[in-house]
């Protein structure tokens, strides 16, 4: 798989998940504990979230949707807030970065795109004019996911549910850009004493070179009807390729 479709199908994953201001993955247990990477760091998750919150209603509406969701019989309810989403994969699960950042600052870490240039794994912002303050993630198809808020948790859902007006920036992070490929560089050996360098392949083809035995020449990908091409312009003597 390829580092998009990793970011993307852990993404996936998390739909359902409930959003808290400040979380990263901490999870709500259904015996009233939180937890974080399978270990248990505080005693109450309800007392946790009060904590993080920005202010009473909404620990209360984040509170609700956690309960339902452990009232439906979840062992637990992964916590995000919209950055936390993101960084959680990048920064703790594929370790992309090793600082954390929100909205703004994932903006200002994205090449900057036009709408009209999205593909998958292509980052989402709402911005006001000066700062990104909320981020999603383009997942193809015409689909996003974001941790959009204390009633819905995280959800998928098309990129113009909320109008087209609601995603106004858009960027790609380089750390996801898969490393460039290049063409393995083949040689061919002149094993002989000397060598004919023809035009094409056949002995009807003008000569316009000879190689001489240990001869190191550039060769194109494939032989053809048992003649190898050859770059005539990277000839390299046997006497001057020694070690």
């Amino acid at each position: 798989m390829s580092k998009i479709s990793d970011f993307l199908v852990w993404l996936r994953a998390r739909a359902g998940a409930a959003y808290v201001w400040g979380a990263q993955g901490q999870e709500a247990r259904a015996d009233g504990t939180l937890a974080l990477d399978g270990k248990i760091i505080f005693p109450s998750w309800e007392s946790w979230v009060d904590k993080r919150e920005t202010g009473a209603a909404n620990a209360a509406r984040a509170k609700a949707f956690i309960r339902r969701k452990l009232d439906s019989g979840d062992a637990s309810v992964p916590l995000f807030d919209c950055s936390g989403l993101v960084m959680r994969y990048l920064q703790s699960v594929a370790g992309y970065f090793a600082w954390d950042m929100n909205a703004a600052g994932l903006y200002a870490a994205c090449e900057k795109l036009e709408r009209d240039a999205l593909s998958p794994g292509c980052l989402l912002f709402r911005h006001d004019g000066k700062k990104a303050y909320h981020v999603g993630v383009y997942l193809g198809n015409g689909q996003a996911v974001e941790a959009y808020g204390r009633d819905a948790g995280v959800i998928i859902r098309d990129i113009d549910a909320s109008g087209k007006s609601y995603w106004t920036r858009f960027g790609f992070l380089p750390c996801l850009a898969e490393p460039k490929q290049y063409a393995q560089v083949r040689f061919a050996l002149c094993a002989g004493s000397s060598v004919n360098v023809r035009e094409g392949p056949g002995t009807g083809h003008m000569i316009v070179c000879v190689a001489h035995k240990g001869d190191l020449m550039l060769a194109a990908p494939c032989e053809i009807s048992g003649w190898e091409q050859v770059a005539l312009d990277q000839i390299i003597s046997g006497e001057e390729f020694t070690e």
